[in-house]
């Protein structure tokens, strides 16, 4: 393994403007069908890493030696990708990061990383919203289910973007490997991650939501729910928990109206 005191040659600037050209600089890697290793593990230790800095300058500078690959290349290439996927803002004030020091809770930040990971990359969330969603739990995917959405949406990059698509599933919990076959499975579904993201997505301060505009996104999709009737009663009992203010009919439309702004629930440490 290269010594780790090395990697400052290959970050001489662990500077936010620094990181700003690498995130954009994958951005237009992502616009051309491309998609990197998921690095899910890299990543959740990422987030750690981050709530513990005090500036997103910081944060850069200690992330590589923080990534588990031998080569600086390599770990340059893996820092790159997650800061595009979880700190494109240049910030450690990110939801993950106020997630993690509110509550220190392992399984509550992979519950909201993962959604944010299918935001992030648009394949991924495809997969899951077009593709995995629609199929019951419970059921054999055929054996050339992710190589037939590779050959799809990775172009040149298809072998490469159907076998991190498979991997990324199952980090993420959408499917299970059964006797050398892919199963689809239900993703275990977080009341608090639910709740957090619903505000981050459409009510960052209180507002009133229609459950049509929810309805008519893929964040219900990527947090799991099998139908919007399943949203619908996950966020009624918020209401019953006074969370969320209530939930109404009004001319044929189910509309919510929050009582706290997402600021309000970290500050809080409210969870559902």
């Amino acid at each position: 393994m290269e010594p780790k005191e090395n990697q400052s040659e290959l970050f001489p600037g662990a500077t936010e403007t620094g990181a700003g050209v690498r995130v954009k600089r994958y951005a237009r890697r992502k616009a051309v069908r491309q998609l990197w290793d998921i690095l899910w593990p890299d990543s959740i230790r990422a987030v750690q890493v981050a709530a513990a800095c005090v500036s997103f300058e910081e944060f850069v500078t200690r992330l590589p030696g923080e990534m588990t690959q031998t080569s600086l290349q390599t770990r340059g290439r893996a820092v790159t990708t997650i800061l595009s996927r979880f700190f494109a803002d240049l910030t450690v004030d990110t939801l993950p990061c106020r997630v993690w020091r509110t509550w220190n809770d392992p399984a509550l930040l992979e519950a909201v990383m993962g959604p944010l990971l299918l935001q992030s990359e648009p394949l991924l969330g495809r997969l899951v919203a077009e593709r995995l969603h629609p199929i019951p739990p419970g059921s054999m995917l055929p054996l050339d289910f992710f190589r037939q959405y590779g050959d799809e949406v990775g172009g040149r990059n298809a072998i490469n973007v159907s076998k991190r698509c498979a991997g990324a599933m199952r980090n993420l919990g959408w499917i299970a490997r059964v006797r050398g076959r892919s199963v689809r499975v239900q993703p275990r579904i977080d009341p608090t991650a639910v709740l957090l993201l619903l505000h981050r997505e459409y009510a960052p301060t209180p507002r009133i939501v229609d459950l049509e505009e929810v309805a008519a996104g893929s964040l219900w999709k990527h947090l799991g729910f099998a139908s919007v009737q399943e949203l619908r009663g996950c966020i009624e009992s918020f209401v019953d928990r006074g969370l969320v203010a209530r939930f109404v009919q009004v001319d044929r439309l189910d509309q919510f109206t929050t009582r706290y702004s997402l600021d309000e629930l970290l500050e809080r440490g409210l969870r559902a």
